[in-house]
């Protein structure tokens, strides 16, 4: 699931569809990504930190399907540089619509982590 701007700095997020095995509709989930540089293999940098966005909670609608997400970045001074995103899924267990997410307890249910991604 690599985000592949063609020219990153044209919008400020990655969007992509995201797709995971078994998942429940009546469940809250997120998903994180750490952005890599695709021709060095090392993750994207900024302020000596490593760059990890959390998209906002989302149920999925149908439990095997596609989950249309954005990852917001600032995509200035990346042009020409091809990105993947290494994702994971998030189960918020107990969470609520108006919950805080940082304060939810998370379980992993799915990770993808491949630089050679298309």
């Amino acid at each position: 699931m690599p985000r592949k701007p063609k020219h990153p700095c044209a919008y400020p997020g990655c969007p992509g569809l995201i797709e995971a095995g078994q998942r429940y509709t009546d469940q809250w989930y997120v998903i994180t990504g750490t952005f890599m540089v695709k021709e060095t293999g090392d993750p994207l940098v900024e302020n000596g930190k490593e760059i990890t966005v959390t998209s906002e909670p989302f149920k999925p609608w149908r439990s095997n399907g596609k989950q249309k997400i954005t990852f917001k970045i600032n995509t200035k001074g990346l042009e020409g540089k091809e990105l993947v995103a290494f994702e994971t899924a998030y189960r918020l267990d107990g969470f609520k619509k108006d919950d805080d997410v940082k304060k939810a307890k998370r379980t992993k249910v799915a990770e993808h982590k491949d630089i050679n991604d298309r």
